[in-house]
């Protein structure tokens, strides 16, 4: 369903920005399909699971609790998952830290409180910063995967995100195309990159942008 939604969303826009016609619309579809494309197959396969903690009163315990189910659904069928973690809050309240213990346990750390382990030490492997602060207004995608050992490595997807060269590119030819009145190109450009920039928002979107 998001796929669909953005892919409409960056049709009508490139398509009105490139003149409005038929060959203009059916450019900016192609360039929208093609980045929709793109972005599943830069992304490993992985189950969906989510937690959302109470903005008012965030539990590291429940973000514990996601993280157990997250690993006992990892050993259940040995295939990564996705994590989205929404922990929303004001800015009175304190950060949410992730970190490891000496003995390689994770634990969430919050001001004035003592930290909470999760009891499975030598199992979260980090491909991360640590300490990883929870944002406040966006979510954190978090991928977790099964490696040998029953361990457990953790990264940050980035699969979607092109890399500066390539948006570079882009932005030159649309220029071009632009600049020559070549309309389906600049389109077919203009649909790319805003599939691909709605389809990077998605995963860090606040709770108040549906």
């Amino acid at each position: 369903m998001v796929v669909v939604v953005t892919t409409l969303s960056a049709i009508a826009a490139a398509g009105f920005l490139a003149g409005a016609t038929l060959g203009v619309f059916a450019a900016a579809a192609f360039g929208a399909v093609l980045a929709a494309w793109q972005a599943r197959l830069a992304r490993a396969p992985a189950d969906r699971l989510s937690v959302t903690l109470d903005p008012e009163t965030p539990d590291s315990a429940g973000l514990l609790e996601a993280f157990q189910e997250v690993f006992r659904h990892i050993r259940r069928t040995d295939r990564a998952v996705s994590l989205r973690i929404a922990a929303f809050r004001p800015a009175r309240q304190p950060a949410l830290l992730l970190d490891l213990t000496r003995d390689g346990d994770l634990a969430v750390a919050s001001a004035g409180q003592r930290a909470r382990r999760m009891k499975q030490p030598d199992v979260w492997i980090a491909d991360h910063p640590l300490p990883l602060e929870l944002p406040r207004s966006r979510c954190l995608t978090l991928r977790l995967a099964p490696v040998s050992g029953g361990r457990i490595r953790v990264s940050r997807p980035s699969a979607r995100t092109l890399p500066v060269g390539v948006w570079a590119a882009v932005a030159l030819t649309a220029a071009a195309a632009c600049a020559s009145g070549a309309a389906p190109l600049f389109a077919a450009l203009l649909g790319f990159a805003f599939q691909r920039g709605l389809l990077d928002y998605h995963d860090r979107r606040s709770r108040h942008q549906p």
